[in-house]
């Protein structure tokens, strides 16, 4: 018999909820995410995959449709009792053989 599995929630790039799932699976296959890369972010392994956070809901936690949009990550671990959880915002500077930046200029973005 399948353990029961648990709802994960999935919040975007601004940090603002954009799903609500039932399970790993069905987040997995609704988003074309790799199961195991959101396995890992539900870990602590990793912090985003698919450009998405992930977390677990816990039982005594309820979100409906409502909070789609409107619920911040931040406001979800406090909610949750994680308020110290890191966000990790990566930016990503493509560099390709005709653009050089200076370290100077790197710094500044």
């Amino acid at each position: 018999m399948p353990l029961p599995s648990k709802p994960i929630a999935m919040f975007g790039e601004d940090l603002k909820l954009l799903g609500i799932f039932p399970s790993i699976y069905r987040a997995s296959k609704a988003t074309k995410t790799v199961r195991q890369s959101i396995i890992k972010c539900l870990r602590g392994r990793c912090h985003v995959a698919n450009n998405a956070y992930w977390r677990t809901i816990p039982d005594d936690v309820v979100l409906d449709q409502d909070d789609v949009g409107v619920l911040s990550l931040i406001d979800f671990d406090r909610r949750v009792g994680n308020p110290d959880t890191v966000i990790y915002v990566e930016k990503t500077i493509k560099i390709t053989k005709r653009v050089k930046i200076k370290r100077s200029e790197y710094n500044k973005q």
